[in-house]
């Protein structure tokens, strides 16, 4: 039976990957820790809005929670080290699904439109972001965002040298869709830049 961490958006292979590295006692062990401390923070902040759970809740206290656990196996390198392979085997396939629908459906020439009436449903200041809106256009999308939960809520638990994966899962997702898809981005809060600049433009393949 799955834990409730294995139910969130990058956990699904870690109960694999774990136990194939570690073994089957270890990898269940870390596993089973990693999903108590998933669930204490869950509860400790369950008077959140629920747009913010939808980032916290699916995304940030899973990785937090795994992260600490392995700390008690491995040193922090180690540690780093696995987490990034664990967090980017699930970030590259959620990546070429989005791709593969992008390029199949043909929407690249209004994907920067769509990204963006995304971004904005999903990553509202009710869920704890501060962003301007500076372009919106069928081909182009560019917005600064001030404040980020993911850094905040890293920064609370004192783990802020995992935030750069969060940032990372960016880059895979957006930096390839297509030929046709710029995508561009000079800096993040997570390294203490003003802003995180999001840029993705539309430009037709010569």
């Amino acid at each position: 039976m799955k834990t409730k961490i294995e139910r969130t958006k990058y956990a699904s292979l870690w109960r694999k990957r774990l136990t194939n590295q570690l073994g089957e006692e270890t990898g269940t062990e870390i596993l089973t820790e990693a999903d108590r401390k998933y669930q204490n923070f869950c509860q400790e902040n369950c008077s959140d809005s629920d747009a913010l759970k939808l980032h916290t809740e699916k995304c940030i206290y899973p990785l937090i929670a795994l992260y600490q656990t392995l700390l008690k196996y491995f040193d922090k390198k180690k540690t780093i080290e696995l987490l990034e392979t664990l967090f980017v085997e699930s970030v590259s396939m959620q990546a070429k699904t989005l791709r593969n629908f992008v390029c199949a459906s043909n929407l690249q020439s209004v994907f920067p439109k769509t990204f963006a009436e995304e971004m904005q449903k999903q990553y509202s200041e009710d869920a704890g972001f501060v962003i301007d809106w500076n372009i919106i256009t069928n081909n182009k999308a560019q917005f600064n965002i001030k404040t980020c939960p993911y850094l905040e809520t890293v920064k609370k638990y004192h783990c802020s040298e995992i935030c750069y994966l969060f940032c990372l899962a960016d880059e895979l997702c957006y930096n390839n869709i297509s030929e046709s898809l710029h995508w561009k981005r000079t800096g993040t809060l997570a390294e203490e830049k003003a802003c995180c600049d999001f840029s993705l433009e539309y430009a037709e393949e010569k």
